[in-house]
């Protein structure tokens, strides 16, 4: 789970220039349809092509827009995340050198000298075993946490290394000790104070079937705070890969969405648990249960969250998206093409994967499309929009794949990525 990595500079892409512009289509194709009011919103996907040139490519789509690559990738190395996207655009670019071997995890080294790096990266020395999954940027681009374990510090490279959750920016760097193991993709309050993340006590609860997680908070100035302690939680179901989908803030930041279980009654004990969606207040340090199902997204204004939920349909289990207003409790089953939305920051849109669905189901490599839709009815916006790539995992899809947000229109200049 976790990706090995020594010695990291870093540097900032400007992602809002094009490099490259689509053809533009025809005025009576349903993507030229009057253009929205928000369209500096933008969702950024990481696509794969094969036998290219450049065979992965950044790419920005928006609703009734055509889509524009942003950045090619030639290097096989380099690393790109939506998790090192801030939410205007800036790439925070990762790049692997050298080969793996025995003797140690591969070094990765980053763009021009002229760029001041995050303070952080010197602290990933050789032998520092880094996790790709936790290295986040917040929204503003100014800080930057990683989860990473201090090199051995007995003779012939073994014990005494420390589990270290980090945080800093350009001058400073705190770090914490910690004795959990984090779980995937960490989630950033929407004024970069606070990230949030799931994590367990036991590496063998961070599977598939066991699943009891906790939920912390780490501040910018190193504060640590347990929301749900791991031996509190009640666990979610098997199959129900809830930690693979971040934790959710309002946009206030006063609130945090997570997914626990619902404790079993007795005498139940070996029957399948259910999950539910619960709201921790940071003004009261209360908790409530918000909504039934997984956790997937809430309204930027807390008008409704989204879980995916465990039903009977026609004497049948089934797994809908549910869509549970936080004022009076109404619940609504979306469309069945909605499977995992993500809401825009303006609260207009969402956007999905799709794919055809027949009588036979499709592999889970298959190819995916995008298709954005309006959140007032929940309804298709134009034509999916060809992704390229395949769909590989929740934790892909929420990891590498965000929304953002431009406050001007973008330059056609050429961004510099490569030292």
């Amino acid at each position: 789970m976790r990706a090995g990595i020594r010695g990291i500079l870093v540097t900032f892409v400007i992602l809002p220039s094009v490099l490259q512009a689509q053809e533009t289509r025809p005025a009576d194709t349903p993507h030229a349809e009057t253009q929205p009011a928000n369209a500096a919103e933008w969702f950024v996907s990481m696509i794969t092509v094969r036998g290219e040139e450049f065979p992965r490519r950044l790419v920005r789509s928006a609703p009734l827009r055509e889509p524009e690559v942003m950045l090619e990738i030639q290097d096989p190395e380099q690393v790109f995340s939506g998790a090192l996207l801030d939410r205007s655009g800036q790439l925070v670019a990762v790049k692997r050198v050298g080969k793996p071997s025995r003797e140690g995890p591969r070094t990765v080294a980053g763009g021009p000298a002229s760029e001041v790096p995050f303070k952080l990266f010197e602290k990933f020395i050789p032998n520092t075993q880094v996790s790709l999954d936790t290295l986040t940027v917040s929204p503003d681009g100014r800080w930057l946490v990683a989860d990473y374990r201090s090199p051995p510090v007995l003779p012939g490279g073994r014990g005494g290394s420390k589990r270290i959750l980090a945080i800093g920016d350009r001058s400073t760097v705190i770090e914490v000790v910690h004795r959990w193991y984090l779980c995937r993709p960490l989630s950033w309050s929407p004024d970069s104070a606070r990230v949030a993340f799931y994590y367990v006590t036991d590496p063998n609860h961070d599977d598939r079937y066991i699943q009891k997680h906790g939920v912390a908070v780490l501040t910018t100035q190193g504060a640590l705070q347990v929301i749900l302690p791991a031996e509190e939680a009640a666990g979610t179901p098997s199959l129900f890969d809830a930690k693979d989908i971040p934790v959710g803030w309002s946009q206030s930041g006063r609130f945090l969405y997570y997914t626990d279980g619902i404790p079993t009654p007795p005498g139940e004990e070996y029957y399948e648990p259910l999950s539910a969606t619960y709201r921790y207040d940071f003004e009261t340090q209360h908790i409530s249960q918000v909504a039934s199902g997984t956790f997937l997204d809430v309204a930027p204004n807390d008008a409704y969250v989204l879980t995916r939920l465990q039903i009977r349909q026609d004497n049948h289990p089934a797994t809908v998206t549910a869509q549970t207003m936080l004022a009076t409790g109404e619940v609504r089953h979306l469309p069945k093409e909605l499977v995992f939305p993500r809401v825009s920051p303006s609260g207009k849109f969402a956007v999905d994967w799709v794919r055809a669905f027949g009588k036979v189901a499709p592999p889970p490599d298959a190819k995916r499309d995008l298709q954005f839709y309006r959140t007032s009815d929940w309804q298709p916006i134009g034509e999916p929009i060809p992704a390229g790539g395949t769909y590989t995992g929740l934790n892909i899809w929420f990891r590498n794949f965000r929304w953002i947000t431009l406050d001007s229109p973008p330059q056609p200049a050429v961004p510099t990525t490569q030292p």
